[in-house]
């Protein structure tokens, strides 16, 4: 013992076997031998939200939720593809010795199905989907209402907070509604064009798409705020730029 957290220190911390001060060695989902315990799609439970855990350390999945879902296998399959491993979407135990190895190599960004781009010269959201490495494949353009010169839409990186509610959303400062609000960050959101009422029939003009006109957010048409609302669940990244 000599206090340093060399490399199988590292591996046996992160380990199923791992014993949290105060307990027993039991654990409900590790093998007897102390081995790793093979997790794939569909799997639940404490032992797949330690491998979610590790795979947010490393940037490769955005949340943990001990659900091994699509979000968790294609991140799986990203980190196996980088540390060049088989990529089979199945956290193995070479895996998870691997990924909780000190050289498990970092992710460039969060694995999403979708990364939306929004350009504020020519007032479009740009939709890339993942194709297992990288965001390689433009699939959509939707064009937009982009903030005013006063109220810019502020530019940068986000990791997006989803869905901002139900179908119609009320803007309290403005006396005002709109469809499908999806919170890029803060105030700031991707939405319909606005009505006076919670009724399609109280405004919804597309006049201002292609403008830079709004308050900061992001202004679409019903059926492409819908995409967005349906498609990008949180923690999308949403990148604007000029």
């Amino acid at each position: 013992m000599d206090g340093l957290t060399g490399q199988s220190t590292y591996a046996a911390l992160f380990s199923s076997s791992a014993v949290a001060a105060g307990s027993s060695s039991s654990s409900g989902s590790s093998s007897s031998s102390g081995a790793y315990v093979k997790l794939q799609s569909g799997d639940k439970g404490t032992e797949v939200e330690r491998v979610q855990r590790r795979l947010h350390q490393l940037k490769y999945l955005y949340s943990a939720d001990g659900d091994f879902g699509s979000l968790t296998e294609n991140a799986l399959r990203y980190f196996q593809r980088k540390n060049n491993l088989d990529q089979t979407g199945v956290a193995d135990e070479e895996t998870q010795q691997v990924l909780f190895s000190p050289d498990a190599i970092e992710s460039e960004e969060y694995v999403f199905p979708y990364k939306l781009v929004v350009d504020l010269s020519d007032r479009r959201t740009y939709v890339y989907r993942w194709t297992g490495d990288g965001y390689n494949e433009r699939i959509d353009t939707f064009k937009c209402c982009v903030g005013a010169p006063k109220t810019p839409t502020p530019q940068g990186t986000f990791q997006g907070a989803g869905q901002a509610g139900g179908r119609w959303y009320y803007f309290k400062d403005f006396n005002c509604y709109a469809q499908y609000a999806w919170r890029i960050q803060g105030g700031i959101l991707f939405h319909s064009v606005t009505y006076s009422r919670p009724n399609e029939n109280s405004g919804g003009s597309t006049r201002s798409l292609g403008r830079a006109e709004s308050h900061g957010c992001v202004r679409l048409t019903v059926s492409d705020a819908k995409w967005i609302y349906d498609n990008c669940p949180m923690g999308t990244t949403v990148v604007v730029q000029e």
